[in-house]
């Protein structure tokens, strides 16, 4: 009887402990799940949508903190370039539609003047920002000075930038803007 009496008493309190751990505090209870709740599978997800943007950034700086797009009409500066000759610093930010490496190709035309200025660049690639998109930083476009004219002024005239980058999968992007140029020689 008494071995009865011990199995009832047993069972009881681990029936009694067994409850209060269920009803117990939400942190005991950990639930595992698979995606959202609407996500059905054998269903895609609805895929980023591409974007492609030009822009501007600190000369030497390769974040997104020192990122600025250039709308047309924008202001764009032109400065004395480490190396000497007078750019303006280009940039782009990108998401879902580039695939290195990539081909770079700018140029820039300063109306009512012969100033002009190119570059190519191969086997590029764009970086992470930590926001969702990519960059490319710093692709310094020089303008070119007629020969004999410094000091020559290029600020407060107007300017075509044309951009264009090739993907390693043969796509094409271009952007072309229309600016004022600031500073300079």
């Amino acid at each position: 009887m008494k071995l009865l009496q011990t199995r009832v008493a047993l069972t009881f309190a681990l029936l009694v402990v067994g409850c209060d751990v269920q009803q117990g505090s939400s942190d005991n209870v950990q639930t595992q799940t698979n995606g959202p709740a609407d996500v059905v599978q054998g269903e895609s997800q609805p895929s980023t949508p591409p974007f492609f943007e030009l822009g501007r950034n600190v000369t030497g700086k390769n974040t997104p903190k020192y990122y600025t797009p250039i709308n047309e009409g924008d202001e764009l500066e032109v400065e004395l370039g480490p190396q000497g000759l007078w750019m303006v610093v280009l940039a782009f930010k990108t998401q879902a539609m580039l695939s290195a490496p990539l081909f770079l190709s700018g140029s820039i035309e300063v109306e009512d003047h012969e100033a002009f200025g190119s570059m190519k660049l191969k086997k590029q690639k764009v970086f992470p920002g930590g926001d969702g998109f990519d960059y490319y930083y710093n692709f310094w476009l020089v303008v070119k000075l007629p020969t004999g004219s410094f000091p020559y002024g290029v600020s407060g005239n107007k300017a075509s930038i044309n951009f264009e980058v090739q993907s390693n999968d043969g796509s094409v992007h271009q952007l072309i803007r229309s600016v004022t140029l600031i500073g300079g020689p």
